[in-house]
Order: C-alpha cells, then structure tokens, then sequence
C-alpha cells in the first residue's frame, strides 16, 4: 500500500530567474506546491523565465500556479494569496524575494528610479508579507475547526535581504536599494513577537555578492567581476543555490527556534571589508 506525500504550499515572488528560481526549485524538492510570482513576460529578467521555473519546479512533483503581477498592486497580490489557499487549502511559507534597483550617483538619481526602488524593494514586500500573514492566520483558524495542529506545526516568512542594508557604503550608488533593505531587516525584528502568536515565524537572508542575472545585468565586465570576488572573498562569489539551501533550512522545522533574525549568507563578505593602512588584505589560498 502507497503513502501519497501530504505536500506543503509556499509562495515565492520574484520566481522567475535567479535566487527566486533557486528558491522555488529548492521548495519544490523539499515537498512544497508552489504560487511562482513575477513580472510579465514583457518585463521578465528572462524570456520565459517563468515557464522554465515552473517546469524546474514540477519536475519535483510540485503543482504550481503562475500568477504575473508587480508586487506592488496590492489588488493583484490578495488575488495571488486568495488563489493559493483556494487551489492548496494551505499556506505554509511565503519568500518575498522580488526587489527592483536603479543604481547611479546620489545627486544624479532621478526621484522616478527612487520612488520606483522604494515601492518595489521595501513597500511591495511589506504588503507581501502582511498579505502571507494574514492569509496564514485565516487558513489557520479553519484548519483549527477540522484538526488538532501539531506542536512543531509553524508557518514560515522569509524575506530577502542583503548584506547591502548592513554596508552600505560598498556600493554607494545603490542607496535606495540599500536603505530599503535595511527597512526590511527593521521590519523582520519589528514584527515578529506579534507574529508568534498566530505561531508564524519570520527571518530574513542577506545574500553578499552574488552571481545572478540581475547581478550581471549591473556589471557588463563580469569576467573582472569574477576576478575580483575570487581575490577579495573568502569564498568568491556566491550562488544562488546557497540563498536556497537557507531558505529551505528556515522553512523546516530546523529552524523552529530562530525567528524575527537576519540569516547573512555572504561567503565572508563582511569579514573581508579592511581598512586599508590599518589592517592587512585577506588573501584566499591558491586554487589547485
């Protein structure tokens, strides 16, 4: 006689390409359904990159509902959240992963690019994460109606971050990204203690110096990138694989003890800032 595997469902916005697929894939393998969010097609970091997503995803054995919608039109997103639960019956984790970044001078920032950084990067994942919760919280009571909830039975939100909110001054024509981020690690430790009570715990992961296409798509000389990142990191640049093995540590119940805290994930990143004349350069063993 077979077990059919009782499958989580989970979230994830910014689905698409990059960390938002490594998440999503990395999900799929560990048992969870799957909302894929992002842009249209039109505006997609990847042509198609949604389908390859989704197809990466059912490979897995995952189900997957494709919604394409900016973070930002909240309409659309409690739509995105209500089809979920209709179509799963459950909400078990949500990653806010979508972000928007218009790099360039301080004074030379247009306020469009600034406003356009805030909305995508900290007011669109504060509505995607207080819409999650509150999607938790209601499928939560109904589920209290037919079934005692397990003890270790904890709804997980995990927002990503960047090392970027911690230092800043690494990449100074990024300050609306910067300070968005840094909002978002706020609002992690502002909400949590509210939020245990509905037994959901939030976390964020701060990447340091990933390769990503979007990461690229800021660095057209990527070969000096790359020399650059095995020279000063500890562990050169990171990949997207390694934002989702965190993630799905802090969507197990592994991490049933770790709530309202910012997971870094940067291969040392932090660690190799020096000032120069006061401490020596970290230098990275040779490669054999």
């Amino acid at each position: 006689m077979s077990v059919k595997l009782i499958r989580k469902a989970a979230v994830v916005t910014g689905a698409g390409s990059g960390i938002g697929r490594s998440i999503a894939s990395q999900l799929a393998a560990d048992g969870y359904d799957l909302t894929l969010n992002d842009l249209s097609a039109e505006d997609e970091c990847l042509t198609g990159g949604l389908d390859e997503t989704a197809r990466q995803c059912q490979h897995f054995g995952a189900e997957t509902i494709k919604i394409r919608t900016d973070i930002t039109n909240r309409q659309n997103m409690k739509n995105l959240f209500e089809t979920t639960a209709a179509t799963f019956g459950r909400l078990d984790c949500c990653v806010a992963n979508a972000y928007y970044a218009a790099r360039g001078e301080f004074i030379d920032q247009s306020f469009e690019d600034i406003k356009r950084t805030v909305d995508v990067s900290l007011l669109g994942n504060y509505s995607t994460i207080q819409l999650a919760a509150k999607t938790m919280v209601n499928l939560a009571k109904e589920e209290s109606t037919c079934s005692t909830p397990r003890e270790d039975d904890y709804h997980k939100i995990i927002v990503i971050s960047s090392v970027m909110a911690s230092y800043p001054y690494l990449i100074d024509t990024n300050a609306p990204y910067n300070c968005s981020k840094a909002a978002l690690n706020n609002l992690v430790g502002s909400v949590a203690s509210s939020l245990t009570k509905h037994k959901i715990l939030i976390n964020a992961v701060a990447p340091g110096w990933m390769d990503t296409q979007g990461e690229r798509k800021f660095s057209p000389e990527w070969n000096e990138v790359e020399e650059q990142g095995q020279k000063h990191l500890p562990s050169g640049l990171g990949r997207a694989q390694d934002i989702a093995d965190a993630v799905s540590y802090l969507a197990s119940n592994k991490s049933n003890y770790v709530n309202g805290t910012v997971l870094t994930v940067d291969g040392g990143f932090g660690i190799s800032q020096r000032v120069p004349g006061l401490h020596p350069p970290i230098t990275t063993p040779p490669k054999e």
